[in-house]
């Protein structure tokens, strides 16, 4: 699921992401931007949801619902 599609920037107010299509700068909360970056390097829905429960010591199932949620407005937005 490796894609370079968006080009993520950090600024002072957080993380955004600018998509090639549209041209929009979207601003992701620190969870969005996790996920993204863990997509970018190669990583999945799997690890992203790792990667969730171990910063934010949630629960499997919420990371999980939280990673596919974010990964379909992610894709719906042209951003992976």
């Amino acid at each position: 699921m490796a894609n370079k599609k968006a080009a993520p920037l950090q600024t002072d107010y957080g993380e955004v992401a600018l998509a090639p299509k549209s041209g929009k700068y979207w601003h992701l909360n620190s969870t969005a931007a996790q996920i993204l970056d863990e997509l970018q390097n190669g990583g999945d829905a799997r690890s992203a949801t790792d990667a969730l429960v171990a910063t934010y010591g949630i629960s499997a199932e919420q990371a999980s619902r939280d990673v596919v949620s974010t990964i379909a407005s992610l894709h719906r937005e042209g951003l992976v």
